[in-house]
């Protein structure tokens, strides 16, 4: 999987948040035992990375 880097800007972080999320909503729909833990926790770590690398 790609990664993100934590000092991306807020605007591209959106982006690949918004990707993401909507690519696991697509895989969820045809592989229903999809791991959504795993999903929520790269969204959570993502978020958390983007909001430390700009300070907040």
């Amino acid at each position: 999987a790609r990664r993100l880097r934590a000092d991306t800007d807020l605007g591209a972080t959106s982006l690949w948040l918004v990707a993401l999320l909507d690519g696991a909503i697509a895989r969820l729909s045809v592989e229903p035992d999809l791991d959504l833990t795993r999903t929520q926790q790269t969204l959570a770590g993502t978020i958390r990375r983007c909001f430390k690398a700009n300070g907040a």
